[in-house]
């Protein structure tokens, strides 16, 4: 994206980011401490110190110059030996299932107590039942945008199950922006669920075409979000996610159970409740992998019958 002489214009400038557009692609400028992503340049600004002290504004030109990238007329970001980090998406060898089994139970329970009263954390506890059609008849006292969300995202989970890729489509499409800010929850949660089914997939070495199909049909529009999420979710949808996702999700399919309940922690402290949405959808799309590969409740890889 940074290749050649490329102009564009600060787009969107937080406490520890600021994004630049360039080509209708974002680049988040980060300060240190902030998990590494797919389109993230980590830059050494202290984490005690704001972007918003640097002097530059929203809508100033940004232009890469040789190897130096000028924000305005106040900053000049130095890309000479910077180091490139690319993600995973998957994990070779992975663990067997009863282990990760084992970890993924770890992370729901540990996700319950720290996301239940946050974003979509109220789903944690109906997540199993929700897969199950008509299993869940009552949902708990909920806020409007989660009483919104919660029946479409299971109906899309099990679309996904069922290879109902039309559905999955419809259901993607109802929930794409709905939430608050740069990434809005539901955006979160599919973002979780996409590169969940993806790293299980892809590890455990089946269902994968199935995953990719079921990926392809939740990014298919995503124009009705931000560019911040859409960015996100298309890089979700092939398993490239931030560091801190990434070593969750790396965690439980190395059946880490310890190392898992740390990882959780992690992503829980993304934003405001974008954390909790994201590892809503990351057990979700274990839990619909799990079941695609085979039957969840044994240590055997017998696949789903059709």
């Amino acid at each position: 994206m940074l290749s050649g002489r490329v102009a564009g214009r600060v787009h969107s400038i937080f406490d520890r980011t600021f994004n630049i557009l360039l080509a209708g692609s974002l680049i988040g400028i980060t300060a240190e401490g902030v998990p590494r992503s797919p389109f993230n340049i980590t830059t050494n600004l202290s984490q005690g110190r704001s972007m918003k002290e640097l002097g530059f504004h929203e809508e100033e030109r940004v232009e890469r110059v040789c190897d130096d990238l000028l924000v305005g007329r106040e900053l000049s970001i130095v890309l000479e030996g910077a180091v490139p980090w690319m993600p995973k998406t998957g994990v070779e060898p992975p663990s067997g299932v009863k282990a990760i089994l084992e970890a993924l139970d770890s992370v729901e329970k540990s996700a319950i107590e720290g996301a239940a009263g946050g974003g979509f954390g109220k789903m944690l506890p109906y997540l199993d039942a929700g897969l199950e059609e008509g299993k869940v008849s009552k949902f708990p006292e909920l806020d409007h945008i989660t009483a919104v969300a919660m029946p479409r995202v299971f109906r899309l989970a099990r679309a996904a199950l069922s290879d109902e890729l039309e559905v999955v489509k419809s259901c993607s499409r109802s929930l794409i922006g709905l939430g608050v800010g740069l990434s809005p929850s539901a955006d979160d949660l599919l973002a979780g669920f996409m590169s969940a089914l993806w790293w299980i997939c892809k590890s455990l070495g089946r269902g994968m075409e199935l995953a990719r199909n079921v990926n392809r049909a939740i990014v298919t529009d995503i124009t009705g979000t931000t560019l911040v999420s859409q960015q996100v979710l298309r890089c979700m949808s092939v398993g490239e996610t931030n560091e801190a996702v990434e070593g969750l999700l790396e965690s439980v399919l190395r059946g880490q159970t310890q190392e898992a309940k740390g990882r959780v922690e992690e992503v829980l402290a993304i934003g405001e409740t974008s954390g909790a949405d994201t590892v809503v959808g990351v057990l979700l799309g274990f839990k619909v992998g799990l079941r695609l590969i085979g039957d969840p409740k044994t240590t055997a890889l017998t696949p789903r019958k059709a």
